[in-house]
């Protein structure tokens, strides 16, 4: 089943690593001689499952990428409010189903996002979320920090990989929505 991929390309203002590396969006920095962007568009084109991309970011994005000799038709739209709303206005503009994932996710590759959409696909679900076991990937990569979330005991920790698999899925961002406010609330007090 063929997907559409929305890449979520936002950026922060006061972001460290981009200011760290001199570009104006985390997704511009360069590792190994790409964008962190451009790996995430090459990891989607190379799965042979995703139709065509949606990159939710500012326009410095688009700039670049036409530089760039890319196998996958993409756009690109100006962000929303947050990462929640963003998502939802992706999902709007593409069809179904739909791939939701980050341009920051520069270890993405062609086999882990045909898996994950495959694994997604056979679960009948409307809304599937990718998770990796915290131990594996501290034992592969010793030095990240990642915050472990316990479902049954077992350390998960999120791979930005989200498969919206049907339209009732779009309600989703509203919820996440919600939880972002009430964050931002406890955080101002």
């Amino acid at each position: 089943m063929p997907f559409d991929a929305v890449v979520l390309a936002g950026s922060r203002s006061d972001d460290p690593l981009a200011t760290a590396h001199g570009v104006p969006s985390k997704a511009l920095i360069d590792i190994g001689g790409e964008t962190m962007l451009t790996r995430v568009l090459r990891a989607l084109a190379e799965s042979q499952l995703i139709r065509e991309a949606c990159i939710v970011g500012d326009s410095h994005l688009e700039q670049t990428l036409r530089t760039e000799r890319l196998l996958l038709r993409w756009r690109r739209i100006d962000p929303a409010d947050g990462p929640s709303a963003s998502t939802a206005l992706g999902l709007r503009r593409m069809r179904w189903p739909v791939l939701v994932t980050t341009a920051d996710h520069a270890l993405l590759t062609g086999p882990i996002v045909e898996e994950f959409l495959r694994g997604a696909t056979a679960t009948g679900a409307d809304l599937a979320i990718g998770f990796a076991d915290q131990r594996a990937v501290q034992q592969r990569f010793p030095e990240t920090a990642r915050t472990p979330l316990r479902f049954a005991g077992t350390p998960l920790c999120g791979c930005n990989l989200f498969a919206f698999m049907a339209p009732n899925a779009a309600r989703a961002p509203a919820w996440w929505q919600q939880v972002e406010r009430q964050r931002s609330m406890r955080i101002s007090r």
